[in-house]
């Protein structure tokens, strides 16, 4: 089974990294793709553009060397709002059982998404927790109504996560600290591409 991960990696940073390869021991997807979205529905625009924010997921995964690992570029090339539903709809015809990762706070506004109820058809869906928060299925999966009977199971797993996010990167960049959490070469292209100043 092949694995999305997708997120608007601004910056991608070693949290990113560390929980997808905790991801990959626990599931042993045969391929990992993260998925830079061009612009979260459910969000504002991102910091960094498109192009970078992808230009700096490859060099988060090349630099991790890790086999399993690719960048799936679909959802940036559209230049437009990501659905994720649109995604995977494409996907899965192309490749088959795929497994949709999402963090719990994610989650939790998942009734807000394009489709719910046909991602759960297209995709394993799997919640992973970076914090003590409470297993969130049960309450998500009634707000959506009746179950389809094509519906996957929805599974939950706790992850223990760095402690880095992509807001603290971006603060202690604009405040011209050394940032926390960043491979050295998504260091090295966002002072070389003067990203995130102030």
């Amino acid at each position: 089974m092949k694995a999305l991960f997708g997120g608007s990696f601004d910056p991608i940073h070693l949290g990113h990294i560390n929980l997808a390869l905790q991801l990959l021991k626990r599931f042993s997807f045969s391929e990992f793709y993260f998925v830079p979205a061009y612009q979260n529905p459910l969000k504002g625009g991102a910091f960094a553009s498109a192009d970078d924010r992808e230009a700096m997921v490859g060099l988060a995964i090349a630099e991790a060397n890790e086999p399993r690992f690719r960048v799936l570029d679909w959802e940036v090339k559209r230049s437009e709002r990501s659905y994720t539903v649109d995604t995977l709809d494409l996907f899965t015809k192309m490749n088959g059982e795929t497994a949709l990762l999402i963090g719990d706070e994610v989650f939790r506004e998942f009734a807000k998404w394009k489709e719910p109820q046909r991602i759960l058809e297209l995709a394993h869906v799997i919640v992973f927790s970076r914090t003590e928060q409470a297993d969130p299925r049960e309450a998500v999966l009634a707000s959506l109504g009746p179950a389809s009977p094509k519906q996957k199971p929805v599974q939950w797993i706790a992850i223990d996560a760095l402690p880095v996010s992509s807001t603290d990167i971006r603060r202690q960049l604009g405040q011209k600290t050394e940032p926390q959490g960043l491979s050295p070469l998504v260091r090295r292209f966002i002072k070389d591409h003067a990203l995130y100043a102030e």
